[in-house]
């Protein structure tokens, strides 16, 4: 099936993002066009953005338009929580990288084999990978996929068909993989040593929506401090996300909490294992 003009599809992404898109936004459409539509090979393009940037909104939309036109696409993400969160927010299934780029090979069963890389059976597929930041080249721990190359295995199933594409999508802001001081998957120059030809756009632009938000806000200021190296900054409250409490309420909230919402969208940060 051939896809849509460039021009259509623009104009699609753009319908379906539901607001004014902003500037890095528009950067990521055109990007976005440039890698649907080239016949190069491994092609791939990153998508960098703090929270609160609009990537879930932007990622949405296109899993939508890409759906209209009858493109294949693949949800993955490193974990299983991840997965279900990229899942949610584009509206189909999502699995963990592991579940999908591997199989046991023919000696599993009798506990003398491993893994191997499986089969790409997609035609023209866009591979979308969330929470990018945190693929490594280390299959993430030990057992069966723990000497694995994540990352290679990773190019080189989703490329062993032809006219598939790569979007990698993180936050820099997010940890690296673990030993490691940066994350490799997010970089054009390290993909370009696994023979990728990458292409990256980093929104920066906070949406409208989201700079509502006290969390967003003060994660924002932050991180602004830090990069700049200036004093920490003070912590705003005023915001309906945002509640000051004393410790003596802190455990009604949470049991309020828990009850209202469920355990799996409560969260309790704390400065270090030792005090939670």
């Amino acid at each position: 099936m051939t896809g849509p003009r460039s021009d259509d599809l623009h104009q699609r992404l753009l319908s379906a993002l539901g607001h004014t898109p902003t500037a890095g936004q528009r950067r990521a459409v055109v990007a976005l066009e440039r890698l649907l539509d080239t016949s190069k090979p491994n092609a791939t393009l990153v998508l960098k953005g703090y929270a609160g940037t609009g990537k879930t909104t932007l990622v949405g939309a296109l899993v939508q338009v890409l759906a209209q036109v009858g493109r294949p696409v693949v949800l993955l993400a490193p974990t299983g929580r991840a997965a279900k969160v990229l899942a949610a927010y584009a509206g189909r299934p999502a699995s963990t990288i592991h579940r999908r780029i591997y199989r046991m090979n023919g000696e599993e069963e009798t506990g003398s084999g491993g893994m191997q890389i499986a089969p790409n059976k997609e035609t023209r597929a866009l591979f979308i990978v969330d929470e990018a930041s945190m693929i490594g080249r280390s299959g993430l721990g030990e057992g069966p996929f723990g000497g694995r190359d994540l990352m290679k295995d990773l190019f080189q199933h989703v490329f062993a068909s032809d006219g598939s594409k790569l979007l990698l999508i993180g936050d820099p802001a997010q940890l690296p993989p673990v030993g490691s001081d940066h994350s490799p998957a997010l970089d054009p120059k390290e993909l370009a040593g696994f023979g990728l030809l990458a292409g990256m756009v980093e929104l920066t632009d906070v949406v409208r929506q989201a700079s509502d938000s006290g969390i967003l806000v003060n994660a924002t200021a932050l991180r602004k401090a830090l990069s700049e190296e200036e004093p920490l900054p003070r912590f705003e409250s005023g915001y309906p996300d945002v509640i000051r409490l004393d410790g003596y309420d802190l455990q009604d909230a949470l049991e309020t909490a828990y009850g209202q919402d469920g355990d799996d969208e409560v969260c309790v940060i704390c400065r270090s294992n030792k005090r939670a």
